[in-house]
């Protein structure tokens, strides 16, 4: 059966304010090569936030990495970056300063 694979894909992308649009056109690519343009949209959004994430985490001292693996049935969106240290939970009051 033709649906019975899997299907990876990764990119490295600089962690640079122009890093989301290039991982949503990666993610909108990808997906279309793969016979997935039903997932397009919301793989997007979330590809966006996550690397928006980690682009603001890492402050540009790394790469962010994206992959897509497609398996029978579902999709698996990573993102990444080389960052040893762990993320921390911070409060919006911290954010906002």
């Amino acid at each position: 059966m033709a649906d019975e694979y899997v299907h990876v894909v990764d990119v490295a992308l600089p962690t640079e304010p122009s890093t989301a649009p290039l991982a949503r056109r990666f993610v909108t690519d990808a997906l279309g090569r793969c016979s997935a343009p039903s997932l397009v949209e919301d793989a997007e959004v979330v590809v966006s936030e996550l690397v928006t994430n980690a682009v603001t985490a890492s402050a540009g001292d790394t790469d962010v990495s994206v992959r897509l693996r497609r398996e029978p049935g579902r999709l698996v969106l990573e993102v990444g970056d080389q960052v040893e240290a762990l993320p921390v939970l911070r409060r919006l009051g911290e954010l906002l300063g």
